[in-house]
């Protein structure tokens, strides 16, 4: 439809204007996120995420998912790959009761966990373990009885790392762990909020 005030011999220059607008207005709008992929304690939750694609979110019911997992694969700064509870007030919770690995590596950058429970664990197998990404979210976590740390960022450097919200209780080690024991990185950008 061409406006009102756009008449034969303005006609050409009024369509490139809109377009031109509306090419603008795509371009400054967020991404859309697709779909939420919801799934069951039945599932193997380390299948479902890395079956997700890139930016997508990952839903969890109540109950007990089996870890570990190392997610390799994030979203986009802007839109991060999801993983969260559909239900806050019933916490799914990511068990693994082994000692060789971490309940979960976030081994990809544009990630948020929100609203899960873990634990517990033995020792020396920490929670949520981040390796040299950016733009890390932990937000409303419930970590108990952790073996190892319950969330931990000490590999190298992390841009981007929010935790916030999250409730620790009954640790058999350190809560948290943030930099490097030699100072040579460490998280940078980092904002941690306590509950």
């Amino acid at each position: 439809m061409i406006p009102i005030g756009c008449r034969r011999n303005r006609r050409r220059a009024c369509t490139v204007a809109i377009a031109e607008a509306a090419l603008l207005a795509l371009t400054v709008m967020p991404p859309s996120r697709g779909a939420a992929r919801e799934i069951g304690p039945e599932a193997n939750l380390c299948t479902e995420i890395h079956a997700l694609p890139p930016g997508e979110e990952l839903v969890l019911g109540p109950g007990e998912y089996q870890g570990p997992c190392a997610i390799r694969r994030g979203g986009e700064a802007g839109a991060p790959l999801m993983i969260r509870a559909a239900d806050p007030k019933s916490r799914p919770r990511v068990v693994y009761g082994g000692r060789d690995t971490n309940v979960i590596e976030v081994r990809a950058s544009h990630v948020t966990i929100r609203g899960l429970g873990f634990g517990p664990t033995q020792s020396d197998a920490d929670a949520v373990r981040i390796f040299s990404v950016n733009d890390v979210t932990i937000d409303d976590c419930h970590f108990t009885r952790i073996g190892g740390i319950a969330v931990a960022a000490n590999h190298s450097s992390v841009r981007g790392l929010v935790v916030r919200r999250d409730v620790i209780r009954d640790l058999l080690a350190t809560a948290m762990y943030f930099g490097c024991h030699e100072g040579g990185g460490g998280p940078l950008g980092r904002r941690l909020d306590a509950a």
